[in-house]
């Protein structure tokens, strides 16, 4: 959620019950700048719901789901780079490289690991827990450091989440550009 300088000072909520409003910027006045809004409510299919944003009401209590959250529910998902490696999330939920957000109904942590023993070639995995147990996993592959010579590479792309490969490239070598 986007605000406008001065518009919210205080707490914000949703007018739903399981919700959780982080902020995660402030305007140089203090007023919030940028929230992110997580939870679950009930749908119906082809019938719109509207939420709405309540000023100071308290935030629902409850734990804060963690990166350990994460850990118990194991998720899984790797992606492989050719012979040059393959990265698990598996090997890396014990040390997350941060936590980005973490309430009683949502948990964001970062991942990230090299590949094998290339210099400039890392994968993140960013993974989202929900207090249903829902997960949501994202797995990002990056090529530079803005103070590490940097090439184009080129690899046979694997990437599966859970049990699903959800790329590969048609089975084809992609080239990933320096600096991407």
């Amino acid at each position: 959620l986007g605000f406008r300088k001065g518009d919210v000072t205080g707490t914000r909520r949703l007018d739903v019950a399981d919700h959780q409003v982080i902020v995660k910027r402030r305007w140089n006045d203090g007023s919030v700048k940028h929230a992110v809004a997580s939870g679950h409510v009930g749908l119906s299919a082809n019938a719109a719901k509207t939420i709405n944003v309540l000023n100071a009401a308290p935030q629902p209590s409850g734990t804060n789901l963690t990166p350990a959250s994460i850990q118990a529910a194991n998720p899984t998902a790797s992606v492989q780079l050719g012979g040059i490696g393959t990265v698990n999330l598996s090997s890396l939920l014990g040390s997350p490289f941060r936590t980005w957000i973490s309430g009683p109904e949502m948990v964001e942590a970062h991942y990230r690991s090299n590949v094998g023993n290339d210099p400039t070639l890392s994968v993140w995995f960013y993974v989202r827990l929900y207090k249903n147990n829902r997960i949501w996993v994202r797995a990002i592959v990056e090529n530079g450091y803005l103070d590490v010579a940097t090439r184009n590479r080129s690899y046979v792309p694997s990437v599966a989440i859970g049990d699903t490969n959800v790329f590969n490239n048609g089975g084809a070598s992609l080239t990933h550009y320096a600096q991407t």
